[in-house]
């Protein structure tokens, strides 16, 4: 996960955290479209 996301969350806490959780659904499930694991 990029760094920037960690500070941002750290930032924002809760909601930017919940964004983050978001974030990290949509990679696995384009990653699960083109057949390739995801490294989070």
């Amino acid at each position: 996960m990029p760094t920037g996301f960690i500070v941002f969350a750290e930032q924002r806490e809760g909601k930017v955290k919940k964004v983050v959780f978001e974030a990290m659904g949509v990679a696995k499930s384009l990653a699960s479209k083109v057949q390739e694991p995801v490294g989070v």
